[in-house]
Formats: C-alpha cells, structure tokens, sequence
C-alpha cells in the first residue's frame, strides 16, 4: 500500500493513470501513439517508451493541459 508521500512525489504514470488524470480515455491516448497526428485532433501527450512498457511523466500531463488552455478576451 502506497503511502501519501509516495503518491505526491509519483513521477510516471501508467496509461491508464494519466488518462484519468487528463479525463480523456485510455483509447485517445492509445490511438494518439498508434496514429499520430490525425487531421483534426488534439495531439496527445508526450509519453516515453521502455520496450513495450509506455509511461507518461507528470510533467508532460501538466505541459499538455497547459498547452490546450483558451485564454478568453474579458469581453467575452
């Protein structure tokens, strides 16, 4: 069993972890490595590779969602 400091200072993520960090299914970020960049699509995160085993690191996840952020004008 994983204590808390354990879990705070987690650095990769399994696919399944970062999906439902992200909130996005584990197919999106399969079809996104399998794919790559397919018209229209938000690209998916940067993930590394170890043989078969793939694993996003926290700092992609947040670069990812910082990158798709929409700063709205105040007049909107």
């Amino acid at each position: 069993m994983k204590t808390k400091n354990q879990e705070a200072i987690k650095r990769l993520f399994t696919e399944q972890e970062a999906a439902e960090y992200l909130g996005v299914s584990r197919s999106y970020l399969r079809q996104d490595r399998m794919q790559e960049l397919i018209n229209n699509r938000t690209p998916g995160p940067h993930y590394c590779r170890f043989g078969k085993m793939i694993r996003y690191t926290k700092e992609a996840l947040d670069a990812w969602i910082e990158r798709h952020i929409i700063l709205r004008a105040k007049n909107e």
